[in-house]
C-alpha cells in the first residue's frame, strides 16, 4: 500500500472518529437523565483482569461507564490525529494496523444504544446490531494489533489490503456467530454476548502473540527498539481491557493512563525506526 492511501484511510478513520464523538453528544442530552437508571438495570458487573477486586472494594458508579464511552472515542480521535500529523511523510507498514486498532475505539460508541433503546423503545434488532458491531470492533482491533506484530518480525505480504481483508471477515464472521442477548447488559453497558469468558480469554491469547511478536522482533530485526514496542502493547492491552469495561470511577485514569502511555510506546518508538528509511 502506498504512503497516499494509507494516508487516506487515516484520515477516513478520522473523519468517522469526530462522526461518532459528534453523535455522543448530540445522544447526549437524550442519554444523559436516564443512564443512571439504565446502568442500575444491568444484569451484572462487567468482567475485566481487575474486576474482582474493584467488585470488592467499588460499588458500579453509572456515569463511570458514560465516560468511559466518551473517552473511547476521544482516544480514537486525537492518537489518529497524532498518527497522521507524525507518520504523514513517513512509510512504516506496522503503523497501519495499529491505526485500526486505534480506531476500533469508535465503535464502543454503539454502547449508547442500550440508554437509547430505553428512552425510545427501538426495536431489539438495534440492540441485536449493536452487540454485534461492537464485538465486530473489538476483534478488529486486537487482530489489528496482531498483525501490526507481525510485521514488526519481518513478515511482509505483498498486498497489505489482502491482510486488512482477511482481518474484517474474520471479525465479521466472529461477530455474527456469537448469540446476542437483546435484554442483558452488564454495568458497563456492553450488551452480553454468550461465551464472554471465551471470548476474553481469546483477546487474551492474541494479544500475548502479538507481544512475543514484538519482543521476537528485537531480534530478528535487530533493534532494542521493538522492545519498547512490545512493552507498549502490553499497556494498551490492560489499559483498553479496563477502559471497556469501566463502571466505577477509580479505573478511569488508570486506563486513560495505560492507553496513553502504550500509545505513545509504540508510536514514538516506530517513528524512530523509519525517520531515517
Amino acid at each position: 500500500m502506498t504512503l497516499p492511501q494509507r494516508n487516506r484511510l487515516v484520515l477516513i478513520g478520522i473523519a468517522l472518529s469526530t462522526f461518532s464523538f459528534i453523535v455522543l453528544l448530540i445522544s447526549a442530552k437524550t442519554v444523559v437523565p436516564i443512564f443512571s437508571d439504565t446502568a442500575a438495570a444491568a444484569s451484572r458487573r462487567t468482567i475485566s483482569f481487575i474486576q474482582p477486586l474493584i467488585n470488592i472494594i467499588f460499588k458500579p458508579q453509572p456515569y463511570a461507564a458514560l465516560v468511559s464511552i466518551f473517552l473511547s472515542s476521544i482516544y480514537a480521535l486525537v492518537a489518529l490525529i497524532l498518527i497522521y500529523f507524525f507518520f504523514e511523510k513517513t512509510q512504516c507498514q506496522e503503523i497501519l494496523f495499529a491505526a485500526f486498532f486505534i480506531f476500533s475505539f469508535c465503535f464502543e460508541t454503539l454502547r449508547f444504544v442500550v440508554p437509547l433503546n430505553a428512552a425510545h423503545e427501538l426495536p431489539r434488532i438495534f440492540l441485536i446490531i449493536a452487540g454485534r458491531m461492537i464485538l465486530f470492533g473489538r476483534f478488529l482491533g486486537i487482530l489489528s494489533l496482531f498483525a501490526s506484530s507481525l510485521y514488526a518480525t519481518g513478515f511482509q505480504p505483498q498486498r497489505q489490503s489482502h491482510i486488512i481483508l482477511l482481518i474484517i471477515i474474520i471479525s465479521m464472521i466472529i461477530a455474527a456467530g456469537m448469540p446476542i442477548d437483546a435484554l442483558s447488559w452488564d454495568t458497563g453497558l456492553n450488551i452480553l454476548s454468550g461465551y464472554s469468558t471465551m471470548l476474553l480469554l481469546a483477546e487474551t491469547g492474541i494479544f500475548f502473540f502479538a507481544v512475543t511478536s514484538f519482543f521476537a522482533a528485537v531480534y530478528s530485526r535487530g533493534s532494542k527498539e521493538f522492545l519498547y514496542i512490545g512493552v507498549g502493547a502490553i499497556l494498551l492491552f490492560f489499559g483498553r481491557n479496563i477502559l471497556l469495561n469501566s463502571d466505577t470511577w477509580i479505573v478511569l485514569p488508570i486506563a486513560s493512563s495505560l492507553l496513553s502511555f502504550g500509545t505513545w510506546f509504540i508510536c514514538s518508538r516506530l517513528h524512530q525506526i523509519y525517520l531515517w528509511l
